[in-house]
């Protein structure tokens, strides 16, 4: 058995899908050919011959011979099929229309000839790919202007069309010719078809006259032809997705070796052809359907920030990177480079963010350079490019965007150097006054708060972070914090709190009225009693008007006294709504039905307490008929399965109006947060949501490690102000004598300063102020480390280690 070669072209973390069969050897593959009568392997040898020459290994088999098959043990045989069998009704051996529609979807190409005697099987075939042949199966296409005149018949269904696609890539660039001087028509006899207007990868590769109809030659015309004039197609192709190839013809015979050599005169010309056109026109189309031409391969992805050789592991928004790719395309014998004017990349989330049209160097190389937006998040490098007559590429990587740390920003603006220079002379004089100041804003309490719709993780992330810093978590869910309802609710298990401390889980009667000043008086308890035990307290839940009462209430205040940490744990809403919809199947094989159950009340008021969540509402219905002993099993299991439904779409509603109310949070309150991109994590779960190895390392590296840096980076940066505080606090560090210089005087002539003016530096004084005695003097700028970093100290310098 012949191998099968598939050729897969692997670049790093990024996957580019190619046709069934490997050109690096184009000769090494095998065709099937299921014939009619073996006849045609004769009338027909021409054109096999052609196939043979350039290095295909043809099996002829008859199409009822029931030993036939395209696969054998899960692999398949050949790497294309010719069905030159057109009165086939149906295929023997393990053959059928699903089989050869498989054998295409595998990436495996197809040539289709039929004629006027189509079985209803060859033309199912057809209607599948996209074409549809005349309904009438007596009809065959005529034309009384374009017809060959040799030819002794008188109904003129012989045509010569000349009416190519207008292609290099599919026909070659040579133009079809019968001599040096003349270009050659095709001969066609046989039926014509129309294209599916919903099918875009069909092409017209060979048209009819506009003169030219079909109908029946053997009847006069009752009634208007339904296909005429340029829009019946003779030979048609397909370039599907996945890069399978397929060619319908509705003439066998142009393919036979009567027409190839026969000696012709068109009526609408004034010369004769010693020979049609059809030999060069079909081993030109041979040659593209079975990719010998117009196939390309994408190597050497290449990406990194200007100036570095690297691939990052991530980008930082507003970084300049370069992008590159290598493509070529295979000439038959070898591959060449490909250029194009038109290849594009995308930087794209959710939708492009960036679009660039690559340069080349004419060799191969495609490459472009643009800056990281200022949008932080999960990205993707994609190419999606599809030209006429050429295989698609696709290619995809993603990389994450990480926001500026807090210590990356630029710590002297220009523009606020008079600002500087009044706050540092001030700054002796209301040294009290500026402590006060200093106190309220760097020593407030922080406090970390993590948002997102139902389903996006939210629980998970809360107890991984409070694992890594000793943290205690606050649930402002305003359902979970009834008792009862675990599995309704979805509250977190006591083996998933792994310990943790959580507040406001369950504890209050489900019959009572929780409202949000509820909410904001028991967190505010628990908020500081979490403070005063030196852990940091983690507010989390979807019930963002409790968190938006609890920050924005003027009469708490509470950015005043805390510091707080918005994360946003964001999901593709489509993804997050079959996730969900997943979920609540998984929950009802929980025992959502008999947890509802045991609550359930006639007549009950479903806008208090408990009865408020998703789940039980919807249960009403279906209760009342148990309760009234329906017999009727089908109509209860019809209500039961109506109330599911309706949980799922009340639950997809709930996600997107949490998304929505975190966004107006975002753009109309100013709330700074950082959002993190959590798609990939659900689309790498199985098909009912189930978790995975591929999901567990997405989640690790595309949510926990990103947001453990955020919380660190948020909770160190009272430590990072220490050295200014103790600068302030301590009034010895400069002397009487010592003045301080106006930072832009400092930078704009460092030289004008005079022997005995002594300016502290601030990078110094900040990073090192404890280091600072009281006798010691800080050197003029021109002999300082900042502007002579390998000088070393002066006697009047001394720098702590």
């Amino acid at each position: 058995m012949a191998k099968l070669l598939i050729f897969v072209t692997i670049i790093p973390l990024l996957t580019l899908l190619c046709s069934s069969f490997s050109l690096e050897n184009p000769t090494d593959r095998r065709i099937l050919v299921l014939l009619d009568d073996f006849a045609i392997k004769s009338s027909h040898s021409l054109f096999f011959k052609s196939l043979q020459t350039r290095g295909y290994e043809l099996d002829f088999k008859l199409a009822d011979d029931p030993k036939i098959g395209l696969q054998r043990y899960g692999q398949y045989l050949y790497d294309g099929l010719i069905i030159f069998s057109p009165t086939i009704e149906r295929f023997g051996g393990s053959i059928d229309l699903a089989a050869i529609l498989d054998f295409v979807d595998s990436g495996h190409d197809l040539i289709l000839g039929a004629d006027a005697s189509a079985s209803d099987l060859i033309r199912e075939i057809a209607t599948e790919c996209g074409v549809d042949f005349d309904e009438d199966p007596a009809a065959m296409v005529i034309d009384h202007t374009s017809y060959a005149v040799s030819d002794t018949e008188g109904d003129h269904t012989l045509i010569a069309s000349d009416d190519f696609i207008q292609s290099d890539v599919i026909l070659g660039r040579e133009k079809i010719k019968a001599s040096q001087t003349f270009l050659a028509p095709v001969l066609f006899q046989g039926i014509g078809h129309s294209l599916n207007p919903a099918n875009s990868l069909v092409l017209k590769v060979l048209s009819a006259s506009p003169s030219a109809y079909s109908a029946n030659p053997k009847s006069k015309l009752s009634n208007p032809p339904p296909l005429s004039g340029s829009s019946i197609s003779l030979v048609s192709v397909v370039q599907a997705r996945n890069n399978a190839r397929i060619l319908i013809s509705g003439s066998l015979s142009m393919f036979g070796n009567r027409y190839v050599v026969k000696f012709m005169k068109n009526l609408s010309c004034d010369y004769s052809h010693e020979k049609s056109g059809n030999e060069q026109f079909l081993a030109e189309l041979s040659k593209w359907v079975f990719h010998e031409r117009g196939f390309l391969k994408a190597v050497n992805v290449s990406h990194h920030k200007a100036g570095d050789a690297d691939e990052p592991a991530m980008y930082r928004i507003n970084d300049d990177l370069e992008y590159s790719v290598e493509i070529y395309e295979w000439s038959g014998t070898s591959w060449e480079p490909y250029v194009a004017d038109d290849v594009q990349v995308q930087f794209y989330m959710m939708s492009p963010y960036v679009l660039k049209t690559l340069s080349t160097d004419q060799k191969g190389l495609y490459y472009t350079a643009f800056k990281v937006p200022d949008v932080y998040g999960v990205f993707q490098f994609k190419i999606e490019y599809q030209r006429l007559g050429y295989s698609s590429l696709s290619l995809s990587k993603q990389i994450p965007v990480r926001p500026f740390r807090h210590n990356e920003y630029e710590r002297f603006l220009p523009a606020a150097y008079p600002y500087y220079g009044a706050a540092f002379s001030m700054g002796f004089t209301i040294r009290e006054t500026t402590m006060i100041s200093f106190n309220e804003q760097y020593h407030k309490k922080k406090v970390v708060f993590i948002m997102g719709s139902t389903g996006s993780g939210k629980s998970r992330l809360s107890i991984d972070l409070a694992i890594h810093f000793q943290s205690e978590i606050i649930n402002s869910d305003k359902i979970q914090v009834y008792k009862g309802l675990d599995i309704t609710t979805n509250k977190v298990s006591a083996s998933e709190q792994q310990g943790v401390p959580h507040h406001l889980l369950g504890d209050f009667d489900p019959n009572s009225d929780f409202t949000a000043n509820d909410f904001c008086h028991h967190a505010l308890s628990s908020v500081e009693r979490i403070l005063e035990s030196e852990r940091v307290p983690i507010i989390v839940g979807g019930s963002n008007t409790y968190i938006e009462a609890l920050v924005e209430d003027p009469s708490i205040d509470f950015r005043s006294k805390y510091d707080c940490c918005f994360i946003w744990l964001d999901v593709s809403l489509p993804i997050l709504h079959s996730f969900v919809s997943k979920r609540v199947d998984q929950m009802v094989r929980a025992g959502l039905v008999d947890e509802v159950r045991g609550i359930f009340v006639p007549d009950a008021d479903y806008t208090r307490g408990i009865r408020r969540a998703i789940g039980v509402p919807e249960m009403d219905e279906y209760f009342q008929a148990e309760m009234n002993d329906d017999d009727d099993k089908e109509k209860r299991d019809k209500l039961l399965d109506a109330a599911i439904e309706e949980i799922k779409a009340n639950t997809c509603k709930l996600a997107s109006c949490q998304r929505g109310k975190i966004e107006r949070l975002r753009n109309e309150l100013g709330w700074l947060m950082h959002r993190i991109d959590a798609t990939i994590v659900f689309e790498k779960r199985g098909e009912k949501g189930e978790s995975n190895k591929e999901v567990e390392v997405a989640w690790e590296n595309f949510v926990k490690k990103p947001c453990l840096e955020i919380v660190a980076d948020f909770l160190k940066e009272n430590e990072k102000v220490i050295a200014l505080e103790a600068l302030l606090s301590n009034s010895m560090v400069l002397k009487e004598e010592e003045k301080v210089v106006a930072p832009e005087i400092l930078i704009s002539n460092p030289m004008a300063l005079k022997e005995d003016e002594k300016v502290v530096a601030p990078e110094i004084l900040i990073s090192n102020a404890m280091a600072l005695k009281e006798d010691e003097k800080v050197a003029a700028p021109e002999k300082n480390l900042i502007s002579n970093p390998m000088a070393q100290p002066s006697e009047g310098l001394q720098v702590g280690t």
